[in-house]
Order: C-alpha cells, then structure tokens, then sequence
C-alpha cells in the first residue's frame, strides 16, 4: 500500500521557456542546415567517380562470386578474396 504521494509543482514560467527555446531551435535548424554550402562540382565529380568504382566493383564481385560458385569449390579452400582493378580488368586474391 502507497502510505504518502508527493506532487511536484512545475514552475509554468520555467517550462514555458524551456518549450520557448526549444520550438525557437526547431524552426530556425533547418535554415541553418540547408545554408551550409554545396558541394563544388569538384566534390561532385569525385563523388561520381567513387559511386562508378563500387558499381564496377559491385559488378565485379557478382561475376566472381558466380564464376566460383560454378566451379564448385571444396568446403576448405579460403572463402575470402579480394579485388584489384588492373588495366586489363579486376585481379581477385583469396585471402587464406
């Protein structure tokens, strides 16, 4: 049995700056966010050339991974491998 309760009074001038300041922070973040600058078309162009580089690797790896499963591998060869683009195409190594 709850022999005592005690009721906490919240000051309403505290709490209504404390909701003040945070609907204040809400609406003005998202203009602070969206001001920061864009990227240059530099940045742009690095960032389209590391995106094509995991679409070839991403390419690569499937057609490997096909290719090895074809040859139907034993249960203890390594099962790890790992790519290198060269100029004739990617170089895969296992890793033991």
């Amino acid at each position: 049995m709850i022999e005592s309760v005690q009721v906490a009074r919240v000051d309403r001038r505290g709490f209504a700056a404390v909701i003040f300041a945070a609907a204040v922070l809400l609406l003005f973040l998202p203009s602070v966010a969206s001001a920061s600058s864009k990227p240059s078309e530099a940045e742009l162009a690095a960032i389209t050339a590391r995106g094509q580089m995991l679409a070839e690797y991403d390419t690569a790896a499937w057609q490997a991974t096909d290719a090895v499963m074809a040859a139907q591998p034993k249960a203890d060869s390594p099962g790890h491998y790992i790519a290198h683009k060269t100029e004739a195409g990617w170089l895969w190594t296992s890793v033991a």
